[in-house]
């Protein structure tokens, strides 16, 4: 049996098919090309791939997207509208997916995906790919989180423990108890990566009197990265940095204590891009921040395939 699982989060595109331990990450930035790009002959390539569809709709993903100016995955209003687009820019090579597993910030909600069942044809970079898909999952993106913390990191995993995801647009905290049941939920939209790196980029605006705001994605990555500084005016921003991460973790644990004050707990695992931001720091007791964190929640649904 084939099982493919698929995390378009808002910051990367994260996929893992069984009987391959190698997880495809790719900035979840999706750019459609317009005439005069088709014209011009656009390419892809195995990062960040060139994807065809068979109505002859053709986007990037990745870093090609964002250099053309293409929209973050954290700017849209509806993720759910481009998992297809997620699914083909994750998938290059033909094959048949008896399960495809789609992880969705919360899978309590009516969610339809119907319409990735069945056949699929298109082409990735120069590439014709066929896919089938036989059965969907929708699954809680903080399910494959806990079920790693629960066997492997907790100390206490028969009690109620805590999984909170930093994501790229939003901050979401879930609390399980100890037979794997969610009994409280909270989410934050403030949070998320993005809105942090706009705060700086408006200060950076204000502070080195800059004729436009930087944008958005290029402050992100110079978070994922640890390099702060703003091309190409070359400036350092790394001291501004530290104060906006100061302030935010000051919001993340108003956020979680805002949201505990009436449920019992026990520890807690913070995964996601984000949960970097929180290392070296005693935000709250009994917290534990994998080393791997951007991959943690993906790991705990792929190795239970396996």
């Amino acid at each position: 049996m084939t099982s493919k699982i698929l995390d378009f989060g808002n910051a990367f595109l994260k996929s893992v098919c069984t009987g391959d331990d190698t997880i495809d990450i790719k900035p979840s930035c999706l750019y459609y090309l317009t005439n005069s790009d088709i014209r011009n002959k656009t390419k892809g390539n195995e990062a960040s791939p060139l994807i065809r569809t068979s109505d002859d709709r053709q986007f990037l993903l990745g870093d090609a997207a964002a250099s053309f100016g293409g929209a973050n995955n954290w700017s849209l209003d509806s993720k759910l509208s481009v998992i297809r687009e997620g699914l083909y820019a994750s998938s290059p090579v033909s094959q048949a997916i008896d399960l495809l597993m789609v992880c969705v910030p919360d899978a309590s909600i009516d969610i339809d995906l119907s319409n990735l069942l069945g056949h699929h044809s298109y082409h990735y970079n120069d590439r014709q790919i066929q896919i089938d898909v036989s059965a969907i999952e929708i699954v809680d993106e903080s399910l494959g989180a806990f079920k790693s913390a629960h066997s492997h990191l907790f100390n206490y995993p028969d009690e109620n423990n805590v999984v909170i995801t930093c994501g790229g647009g939003t901050v979401n905290l879930v609390v399980y108890n100890g037979g794997g049941n969610i009994i409280h939920r909270g989410v934050s939209k403030d949070l998320g990566m993005a809105a942090l790196a706009k705060s700086i980029a408006t200060e950076l605006k204000a502070q080195f009197n800059l004729s436009t705001t930087p944008k958005v994605s290029q402050i992100m990555a110079g978070i994922a990265s640890g390099v702060y500084n703003l091309r190409p005016h070359n400036l350092d921003y790394s001291q501004l940095f530290e104060a906006a991460r100061s302030d935010w973790k000051g919001q993340f644990k108003q956020f979680v204590n805002d949201n505990l004050c009436d449920v019992d707990y026990c520890e807690f695992v913070v995964v996601g891009g984000g949960a970097e931001l929180l290392k070296s720091d005693s935000i709250t007791p009994g917290i534990h921040i994998p080393t791997n964190s951007q991959t943690y929640a993906i790991e705990g649904l792929m190795y239970e395939q396996n």
